[in-house]
């Protein structure tokens, strides 16, 4: 900026002195944020604003706010809450003044391990049914039963119960749940491991055995008669 004095009739003009102004930064523009799924860590990141000396970036979900202040354009959050949904903005800043706050932007959180399975097992129905609690972040499960020789069966379900009608008698079958959500899954639930036993809680030979005639004591056996 150059300034002249006034008015212009003035006869002994000289040369104004020069000033300079900084006007606002632009706005922070193209947010975008990376989870890593596995111990939702979460790496912010947007585009450079000119004018700016550094930055101020702003995560609230949780009821917490945590600020950041970077002269780079990341910023990173680690170790966030499992099955929670955050906010980021981002202000650039320089010595006169802050810049119009950035659009926000969401992003969620892995949801949280599936907890307190339970399978109850009928074998007489060949059923089992499967029950656990609601994970925070989770819009589906996915069941996974681990049967005989290792094979696994998946179903998936929006509900926290299941009922299962492929199972065998007399094996033993693992349990375990994931939780999915709008960007990651979560970690698979402890499993549990039930066993179907045998037809109305009689083992084998005593259902062969149930299924003979009786005789009738101190009679011989009819290859011994006559």
């Amino acid at each position: 900026m150059h300034i002249l004095p006034f008015p212009k009739s003035c006869h002994k003009c000289t040369n104004g002195n020069d000033y300079f102004l900084n006007t606002a930064p632009c706005q922070s523009r193209d947010i975008t944020t990376s989870v890593q799924c596995e111990n939702n860590d979460a790496l912010i990141s947007w585009t450079e604003s000119k004018g700016a000396l550094y930055y101020l970036a702003t995560l609230s979900g949780n009821g917490t706010i945590s600020g950041c202040n970077t002269t780079t354009t990341q910023c990173s959050y680690p170790s966030l809450q499992c099955g929670q949904s955050y906010n980021v903005s981002v202000v650039a800043v320089n010595d006169a003044c802050d810049s119009v706050l950035s659009a926000v932007s969401t992003f969620e959180t892995a949801p949280c391990q599936p907890q307190g399975l339970t399978a109850d097992l009928d074998c007489s129905s060949q059923t089992a049914s499967i029950v656990w609690k609601k994970s925070d972040g989770a819009r589906i499960y996915t069941l996974m039963i681990e049967g005989i020789n290792g094979d696994v069966s998946s179903y998936t379900t929006t509900s926290t119960f299941f009922t299962s009608n492929v199972l065998a008698c007399s094996q033993t079958y693992g349990f375990s749940v994931l939780a999915i959500g709008g960007t990651c899954n979560s970690s698979k639930s402890l499993p549990v491991y039930e066993n179907t036993g045998n037809i109305g809680g009689l083992s084998t030979a005593l259902q062969n055995a149930a299924d003979k005639p009786l005789m009738p004591v101190g009679l011989p056996h009819p290859r011994f008669l006559g």
